[in-house]
């Protein structure tokens, strides 16, 4: 290895300390916001040639609520989803009372096979609200949901074949 690739090198490790301090401010600074957030590993290649063993998947990770509904439909994409134009979201009052609101739901078909995503911050805007049976709670038991359509609802499979 070359003195000048060497001396860059040190360098760079040099930099990547500096950087992880930053990190670590940035990251007590989220907290301090109420975020949940997560410090990414520093892994430091102990010669130039070999930093492509060591390249990093980021400084921080910061972590989002999410909900995971798994579904006794069966769907694949919005062209065969079985409740026509409504995509129920979640309950209303579940929903509102949240201190820290979802901002991802997973739906999950009955096969396992298929998920709906739906990004809270994408579609909020054009929710609305019904009032449904929900036999999960009763013959009689009705509740306020909100929904939205399944157009605005990202489909996909779970696993994809080689």
């Amino acid at each position: 290895m070359s003195a000048m690739l060497s001396k860059n090198h040190e360098r760079f490790l040099s930099h990547l300390d500096e950087s992880n301090r930053d990190a670590w401010l940035v990251a007590m600074w989220l907290q301090s916001k109420g975020k949940t957030v997560s410090v990414s590993a520093v892994h430091k290649a102990p010669s130039a040639d070999q930093y492509e063993d060591f390249v990093d998947g980021g400084d921080l990770v910061l972590h989002r609520r999410a909900e995971v509904k798994g579904l006794s439909a069966s769907f694949t994409g919005p062209h065969d989803w079985p409740f026509g134009n409504k995509f129920i979201v979640c309950s209303k009052d579940s929903f509102d009372r949240a201190k820290q609101k979802p901002e991802l739901f997973f739906y999950l078909n009955n096969e396992k096979t298929h998920l709906a995503i739906l990004d809270v911050r994408e579609t909020k805007h054009s929710w609305f609200t019904e009032e449904r049976h929900d036999a999960r709670y009763g013959d009689n038991y009705k509740q306020l949901f909100y929904l939205c359509r399944p157009d605005q609802v990202k489909f996909i499979p779970m696993y994809r074949s080689a």
